[in-house]
C-alpha cells in the first residue's frame, strides 16, 4: 500500500500490531499508522511505542543484535514455577498443562528447548485430573536444564549465521 519507496513489515495481532521499517522509517511509520487508522485497524495508544528493542504479545524483539526470544515477565513466570514445583515436588495435570503451554509458546521462538518438551508432554498425559503426582526425575533433571538455559539467555539469534567452510567431505 505504502509502493516501493517505503517498504514496511506490518503485523496486527488482535489488537497488538508490530510495524518494521528500514531507510526513512519515521515517515514510513507515519504513512503506516495513518493506513491502519484509515482502514479502521483496532489500535491502543498506550501499546504504541517504537525502538529497536520491545515487546511484541509476550515475544522480545531486539533488531540491534538480531536477537528474538520471550520477554522478562514470562521469563521470570517460567523460573517461578520451576522453583516452587521443584521445591514442592509434586504437582497435578491442570497446573502441568498450563505450564507446558507457557513452554510451547517459548519454544516458537526458543526452538534448541522443544525436545525437553517431549518427556514432559508424555508424562502430562499419564497424570489423573486433579490428582497430585510426585515429580519424577528425569522431570526434574530436564527442569533444571531448562532454569540453566533460561538463566543464561531468554533470547537467540533471529537469523542463522551460515559460515562457508569449504567442502566438508570427499
Amino acid at each position: 500500500l505504502l509502493g516501493h519507496d517505503h517498504p514496511v513489515y506490518a503485523l496486527l495481532y488482535a489488537d497488538d500490531g508490530q510495524i518494521v521499517a528500514r531507510g526513512d522509517f519515521h515517515r514510513t511509520l507515519v504513512l503506516a499508522i495513518c493506513i491502519w487508522l484509515v482502514f479502521d485497524f483496532p489500535l491502543k495508544w498506550e501499546k504504541v511505542g517504537g525502538g529497536v528493542q520491545y515487546d511484541y504479545i509476550g515475544y522480545w524483539m531486539d533488531w540491534s543484535t538480531t536477537r528474538v526470544g520471550i520477554n522478562q515477565k514470562r521469563t521470570q513466570w517460567l523460573l517461578k514455577w520451576i522453583k516452587a514445583a521443584t521445591a514442592r515436588m509434586h504437582t497435578d495435570r491442570t497446573e502441568t498443562a498450563e505450564v507446558l503451554g507457557r513452554w510451547t509458546f517459548a519454544s516458537r521462538v526458543l526452538t534448541s528447548l522443544r525436545p525437553f518438551l517431549g518427556p514432559m508432554y508424555a508424562w502430562q498425559a499419564r497424570l489423573k485430573a486433579r490428582k497430585q503426582r510426585v515429580i519424577p526425575a528425569m522431570i526434574l533433571l530436564i527442569l533444571e536444564f531448562l532454569t540453566q538455559q533460561l538463566q543464561e539467555s531468554s533470547t537467540m539469534p533471529s537469523r542463522e549465521v551460515r559460515s562457508e567452510g569449504g567442502e566438508a567431505f570427499r
